[in-house]
């Protein structure tokens, strides 16, 4: 389960928001750090992540192939 970990972008990610009801593709770009807000569940391959403070959707597979995990910041 990747709930919880901090990963920064090696490379552009894309990822899609729900904007006015209608998903939407983006890129997040390299560099970028993001949460992983929930998932993914045995069913999915989707995760929900917090970039900036947009949440968004990505795949699995990009954020693990495209992503080095850092440690979350401790509040």
């Amino acid at each position: 389960m990747l709930t919880g970990k901090r990963f920064v972008c090696k490379s552009a990610i894309v990822a899609l928001e729900t904007m006015d009801g209608k998903r939407v593709a983006l890129m997040v770009p390299k560099g970028s750090s993001v949460q992983v807000l929930s998932g993914p569940s045995s069913n999915d391959e989707m995760v929900s992540v917090q970039w900036q403070d947009r949440a968004l959707t990505i795949f699995a597979t990009d954020l693990r192939e495209n992503g080095i995990e850092t440690k979350a910041a401790k509040s």
